[in-house]
C-alpha cells in the first residue's frame, strides 16, 4: 500500500489526492466539491477521511475504541455530535483507509510499513507530526458504500500494530494522557 500510495503522490502534481480501495464506491455526488470545502476552510486540515477514531485505544487497535462510523448502527450518530466542530466536522486521532483525501504530500512510511495494515493509521501520524489535522467530516447521507464482505487475513496485523507502536506509540492521546 505505502510503495504504491508513494508512487501515485510522486506521479501527481494535483494538489489533492484521494486513495481509496478497490471496494470503496462513492455515493455523495458532491463528494469533489464537499472535501474541497474543508481544505479551503481551515489550510491546517491535511488529511480528511470517512471513518475515523478520535482517540486510539493504548494497543492502537481502531475497532477496540470508539469511531466516528456513518455507514452502520454500531456507532450511534448522536454519541459523537458534542465532538464536532460547527463547521461540521470531528478531528480525530486516525482514519480508516477506506478512503483517504490529502491535501499536503507527506511521504507514506514504506520503510516501515509494506503490507496491509496500519499504513493508514501511520499517515494519519506522519501528517500530525508535520503540523496537520486529521478530519472525519458529517455526513448526513452516508458518502460511500464501503463493500467489504470479503474477508481479509488479518495474519500480519499484530506484526505491524507493534511495529506502529515502536513508532508512534509516544505520540498517541491515550499513552500521552495516563
Amino acid at each position: 500500500m505505502t510503495s504504491g500510495y508513494n508512487e501515485g503522490m510522486e506521479s501527481s502534481d494535483a494538489k489533492y489526492k484521494i486513495y481509496l480501495h478497490q471496494d470503496v464506491f462513492i455515493r455523495n455526488k458532491y463528494f469533489i466539491f464537499d472535501i474541497l470545502e474543508i481544505f479551503k476552510e481551515d489550510d491546517r486540515i491535511g488529511l480528511i477521511g470517512l471513518v475515523g477514531s478520535p482517540t486510539l485505544p493504548a494497543n492502537a487497535v481502531m475497532w477496540y475504541g470508539k469511531r466516528i462510523v456513518f455507514e452502520t448502527e454500531e456507532v450511534p450518530f448522536e454519541e459523537y455530535r458534542y465532538r464536532m466542530k460547527e463547521d461540521g466536522y470531528w478531528e480525530v486521532e486516525a482514519v480508516d483507509g477506506l478512503l483517504m483525501a490529502t491535501q499536503y504530500d507527506i511521504p507514506w512510511r514504506e520503510d516501515i510499513f509494506d503490507g496491509w495494515d496500519y499504513y493508514d493509521i501511520s499517515q494519519c501520524f506522519e501528517m500530525k507530526r508535520a503540523g496537520y489535522l486529521v478530519v472525519v467530516p458529517q455526513q448526513r447521507d452516508v458518502w460511500y458504500i464501503h463493500d467489504d464482505k470479503v474477508v481479509i487475513s488479518l495474519w500480519n496485523h499484530d506484526k505491524y500494530r507493534q511495529r506502529f507502536l515502536e513508532e508512534y506509540g509516544t505520540d498517541m492521546k491515550a499513552n500521552t494522557t495516563m
